[in-house]
């Protein structure tokens, strides 16, 4: 099977907002409904100025009423903005068929239940956890943890899509979440760069030499 985007997407998102932060243009990273910047999102939630992108490593963590809920699941954070204390999650959704309004909406955006494990536990999608489509009649918080270093979750969550879909949608009059701010991914690389820069860094987070990478003897017998 060839790589596809949805493949590596994690990963060159995060790389490239790396990039661009180190340029200092997060201003440049846009919502394509609001007009919200991904800095604005940034100032507001307190982030600081030290930040990093990391790709498919946080869990997420569901505060309500002195509980701790924990994600059912391998479940990760596509993409965590982590600053100073707090957090920005984005997810990617970067195929282009199966993502009609109601489809998506029917797939991703369920209300969550709490698990039957003896545990605290709540079973949905991690978008559906981002919408705050929750078991609960207040207001929940959201944590994101690494291997013990914790981050508040910003209230504002970004989602991560191809413009062929953003069209549909807007097309549609139907866009299938509600708080989410809408990044088209090939946006996102007009930002990052040039069409060169951007396949040379996803033959960076390829690779290469995978007969030596995977031990395959390619001696003559």
């Amino acid at each position: 099977m060839p790589i596809e985007l949805s493949h590596i997407g994690e990963d060159l998102i995060a790389e490239m907002l790396r990039s661009i932060a180190q340029r200092q243009e997060l201003s440049r990273v846009v919502c394509a409904v609001s007009g919200r910047t991904l800095a604005d999102d940034i100032r507001d939630g307190s982030l600081g100025q030290q930040l990093s992108f990391r790709a498919e490593d946080a869990t997420l963590i569901v505060q309500y009423d002195g509980d701790r809920y924990a994600c059912d699941g391998e479940q990760k954070v596509d993409v965590l903005c982590a600053g100073e204390g707090h957090a920005i999650a984005l997810e990617a959704k970067l195929g282009e068929t199966r993502l009609a309004p109601n489809v998506f909406r029917q797939q991703f955006c369920g209300c969550c239940v709490q698990s039957k494990h003896s545990d605290a536990r709540l079973s949905g999608s991690m978008i559906a956890i981002l919408e705050r489509s929750l078991p609960f009649a207040g207001a929940p918080s959201l944590t994101a943890e690494v291997e013990g270093t914790q981050w508040t979750l910003a209230q504002p969550w970004w989602l991560v899509v191809r413009k062929s879909v953003l069209n549909r949608w807007q097309k549609a009059n139907d866009i299938p979440v509600k708080s989410a701010r809408i990044l088209v991914f090939d946006a996102l690389v007009q930002v990052y760069g040039s069409r060169q820069q951007f396949d040379q860094m996803v033959q960076r987070a390829v690779g290469a030499d995978f007969a030596e990478r995977w031990g395959i003897d390619l001696n003559d017998p």
